[in-house]
């Protein structure tokens, strides 16, 4: 991801179901506490150095998506 020349756009969306996805593998216990926090952290480092961006999505994007999902 550091080779990248521009940063990865980072939404609520990508974050909600990011951290359903590490919450879901705590609950399995195939991860313990310490690792959910290394994982939150490193995301929130990574958009610090500008890696991810955070980014806002038009509600039309989701509007557009749906429509395309019913053709």
């Amino acid at each position: 991801m550091k080779s990248q020349a521009f940063p990865i756009a980072w939404t609520w969306l990508h974050d909600l179901e990011f951290q359903n996805a590490i919450r879901l593998r705590l609950f399995r216990r195939e991860i313990s506490d310490g690792e959910v926090a290394a994982v939150f952290g490193k995301v929130k480092a990574r958009t610090k150095q500008g890696i991810y961006r955070l980014s806002m999505v038009p509600s039309e994007a989701f509007i557009e998506a749906e429509r395309r999902v019913e053709i």
